[in-house]
């Protein structure tokens, strides 16, 4: 696997698991969901996680802003300055939109 993870500034955790093996775990549980579904579970995880860890609203949307910056910087490395998609990356986390599933392959 290769994607690009946002490396935390202080790693705090105490888990046996590294970042990678975390980003594994929490991909396949999300396996079968719609995209949509998917990235209203993510935001709602960073929305909570600033909350807790910032006092004040300033210092809220200010990580929320150093972190989308340079997420889309991320995102954007996956994509050829013609607006294409590159397929140097494998697709390792697979999301399926049954309801597409059903419609283009003729399975019900």
């Amino acid at each position: 696997m290769t994607e690009q993870l946002i490396t935390p500034k202080v790693v705090t955790s105490k888990d046996p698991l590294s970042e990678r093996e975390l980003f594994v775990k929490f991909s396949r549980s999300l396996d079968g969901l719609a995209t949509e579904q998917v990235t209203t579970i993510g935001l709602n995880l960073i929305v909570n996680a600033l909350r807790q860890e910032c006092p004040t609203r300033q210092a809220a949307e200010a990580r929320m802003s150093e972190l989308f910056g340079r997420t889309m910087q991320i995102l954007l490395d996956h994509y050829e300055s013609t607006g294409v998609r590159k397929n140097t990356f494998p697709h390792t986390q697979i999301i399926r939109v049954e309801s597409l599933v059903k419609d283009y392959s003729g399975r019900n």
